[in-house]
């Protein structure tokens, strides 16, 4: 095996486990916000404004993070394809385009979206609760 071939199917291990990270890190953290949030005896209580406004938030982030692990999943997909690709045409100079290329694009663009969707409305959660 070339070594082109193996710093891909390294990248494509690698990408996994940093999929598997952000799944962990996100499931811990949105059980904290969102027990924190809702659960809470908030002073004031919280208003049907304030608890849509969470609800809202957690589910864009949660939407957000579900999007960044398509894309890692895309990335390692499309780094094993490249890596194989790699190994039957050892003269290719350039990794070939293909469709999980693509499919990580459109998802790193929908999880920046999203996030940067929630960071408004948690600014906004917080505003109101002032």
């Amino acid at each position: 095996m070339n070594k082109r071939s193996t710093d891909f199917h390294q990248r494509a291990g690698q990408s996994h486990a940093e999929a598997r990270r952000l799944l962990t890190g996100f499931a811990v953290g949105s059980l904290g916000v969102l027990y924190a949030t809702l659960t809470s005896k908030a002073q004031p209580a919280l208003a049907v404004l304030d608890k849509g406004l969470a609800l809202t938030t957690i589910f864009t982030m949660a939407a957000a993070a579900a999007f960044g692990m398509l894309a890692w999943r895309a990335d390692a997909k499309w780094a094993y394809q490249v890596a194989r690709d790699f190994k039957t045409n050892p003269k290719a100079e350039e990794p070939f385009d293909n469709i999980w290329h693509r499919r990580k694009k459109r998802y790193d663009l929908t999880q920046n979206l999203l996030f940067g969707l929630g960071l408004i409305l948690a600014v906004f959660f917080t505003w109101h609760r002032l």
